[in-house]
């Protein structure tokens, strides 16, 4: 008798926890449904979240059609959110007001001249010949001014070497630049052919000729008329090399007077048949003084700033300055990342005095500009 009821006991005590366990598994299992409901909420959420986001793209607004990426069609997500259906989604597309769908671009005319992006190769060895030049509008440039030219380059001695660096204190990353370099060397008539032959390859492409002369009103008028009759679309007026030439005032010593740089400029504009722009030079205490000039002399732009006059440093190990030539240095011109703070506090001058006193004229920025 006792035996049984240890054994009914026993039983009796397996048959609650059973029933223990069974309570356990029902709640894990409400527990696990609310989880599976969380998720499934999170996923209505998310659909709707990632439709928004096509559509998003879709109304991209006009901003890179430089890029080469026309269209991505995307099968997958968007089918699924879409309901099932196959859903072509592209890319870089919007709609004008009356419903046609355009490409958005990045596309601008500045003083006339239809420019695919804004982003010009500045004048110096990036357009140096046509073979350069040629090779920054197959790579997408906007436009492209080419390396200074003169009527007589053979006033024009380069020397090498003519470059020196500036490195960061761990010596890994170059933050300054110095170039004693001149303007072109090559022959006028050479380049003449040159811009020819640029325009014969690139018709839409917009090609800008930087000049500079001596303060001479028939050398300005005929290297104006010649450029012109070769076929380029624009000028810039290099008023501002801190070496250019000094001793024929030229460059930055022409620049740095504002009543000759205005009677300059009107010379060239009594010439010129296609847009001008001045190009100014930082080497002076208020900027603004030779900008105003040009405007009243007539250019429809400034460029700013050219380089900045300097002398790199010496070289501690061989007691020599930087850069040198046969042992001896001269001040060039300072570029790269370092300069770019002055530049920017200069472009904000000029761009004040045009908002106030010649609205409607153009400005274009440069240095120390990498990405």
């Amino acid at each position: 008798m006792n035996g049984f009821r240890s054994e009914l006991a026993g039983f009796l005590a397996g048959l609650f926890a059973f029933r223990g366990g069974v309570e356990c598994f029902r709640g894990w299992l409400t527990g696990f449904r609310a989880v599976l409901n969380c998720f499934r909420g999170l996923l209505s959420g998310f659909r709707p979240g990632v439709a928004g986001w096509a559509r998003a793209l879709l109304s991209f607004p006009r901003t890179l059609s430089c890029l080469r990426v026309k269209e991505f069609v995307a099968r997958g997500w968007v089918r699924y959110f879409n309901g099932g259906s196959p859903a072509r989604v592209v890319f870089w597309e919007t709609s004008d007001h009356q419903g046609k769908t355009t490409m958005p671009t990045l596309a601008t005319i500045v003083d006339g001249l239809k420019l695919p992006n804004p982003f010009i190769i500045g004048s110096g060895p990036p357009g140096t010949n046509l073979n350069v030049i040629t090779k920054a509008f197959k790579e997408g440039w906007g436009a492209v001014i080419a390396k200074t030219v003169s009527l007589d380059a053979s006033k024009v001695v380069n020397v090498t070497p003519r470059y020196a660096k500036l490195h960061s204190a761990d010596g890994k990353e170059v933050i300054g630049w110095e170039n004693i370099e001149l303007i072109s060397d090559r022959k006028f008539s050479i380049w003449l052919e040159e811009f020819k032959k640029c325009k014969d390859q690139f018709p839409d492409g917009v090609l800008i000729a930087s000049v500079m002369e001596e303060f001479n009103k028939d050398a300005w008028v005929e290297i104006i008329e010649r450029c012109q009759d070769a076929g380029v679309d624009a000028f810039e007026l290099n008023f501002s090399c801190p070496h250019g030439l000094p001793e024929r005032k030229m460059g930055a010593a022409m620049g740095e007077n504002p009543e000759i740089l205005e009677e300059v400029c009107g010379w060239v504009m009594g010439a010129a048949t296609k847009p001008v722009w001045a190009k100014m030079t930082p080497n002076i205490t208020h900027i603004e003084e030779p900008s105003r000039a040009a405007l009243r002399g007539g250019a429809q732009g400034l460029a700013a700033i050219n380089t900045i006059r300097s002398v790199m440093g010496v070289n501690l190990d061989t007691l020599r300055p930087e850069p040198t030539v046969e042992g001896y240095t001269t001040p060039g011109g300072y570029s790269s990342r370092a300069v770019k703070p002055i530049a920017l506090r200069m472009v904000m001058e000029i761009a004040q005095m045009i908002r106030v006193e010649f609205p409607g004229r153009t400005l274009s920025g440069l240095g120390g500009i990498e990405t």
